[in-house]
């Protein structure tokens, strides 16, 4: 369930709806209500996921972080070029980074 709120936070939309797309994703066409309200009613009892969710959650998550990290690096690598060469020098020598 955690990973499912994580995805639905990202998307910025409700859990039920993370399923709902999980499933068209899936499968290429839009799923029966009652099969959606069992898969979010299991996940909520048993914190399981179907593989159809788990696979998409685990693509949404994916690549949000992979994009965090883009542009972490890009902010860092900016910060280094606008900083000249003296300042990076002394952040090799054990300084922190910019956050």
């Amino acid at each position: 369930m955690e990973l499912l709120t994580r995805a639905a936070n990202i998307l910025d939309t409700s859990e039920y709806e993370v399923l709902r797309r999980a499933y068209q994703a899936w499968h290429g066409h839009t799923a029966p209500e009652s099969l959606l309200q069992q898969a979010f009613a299991h996940s909520l009892r048993d914190d399981e996921l179907p593989p159809w969710a788990r696979t998409y959650i685990k693509q949404v998550v994916h690549h949000f972080e992979a994009e965090y990290q883009r542009r972490r690096y890009l902010r860092r690598l900016r910060w280094l070029i606008l900083a000249g060469p003296r300042r990076a020098r002394r952040h090799r020598r054990g300084h922190h980074w910019p956050a």
